[in-house]
């Protein structure tokens, strides 16, 4: 014979297993993801092309050829260096106005089906 458990004893059990409400942790990942994303774009913004910060260490002079650059190479490096940076503002741009959008659109979604 099984024994025989009450109903409240039963319902403590059940509701033992029951999952947490979702909402702080999903805030606290969506705050997370962002201070991480500023983080590393403070960290990316600070990249530059400098005569001033060019690299003179001497663990890396066995790298170099020994040649100076002379002005013009500086000016074709920086030249090419703002095409880069270009190129890769008008792709990030590009890129998160389409996640943005994305994200906008789940976020509706996720709110509906869970009638908020």
């Amino acid at each position: 014979m099984s024994p025989k458990v009450s109903s409240h004893a039963a319902a403590a059990v059940v509701a033992q297993f029951e999952s947490p409400d979702p909402t702080v942790f999903i805030i606290f990942c969506a705050v997370f993801a962002m201070c991480w994303a500023a983080y590393n774009y403070k960290i990316i913004a600070q990249t530059t092309l400098d005569d001033n910060n060019l690299d003179r260490s001497a663990e890396r002079a066995s790298l170099k050829n020994g040649h100076q650059s002379n002005a013009r190479q500086m000016e074709v490096l920086r030249e090419v260096y703002q095409c880069i940076q270009d190129g890769a503002r008008s792709f990030l741009r590009a890129e998160y106005t389409i996640c943005f959008q994305f994200v906008v659109a789940f976020s509706v979604l996720i709110l509906v089906l869970i009638g908020w």
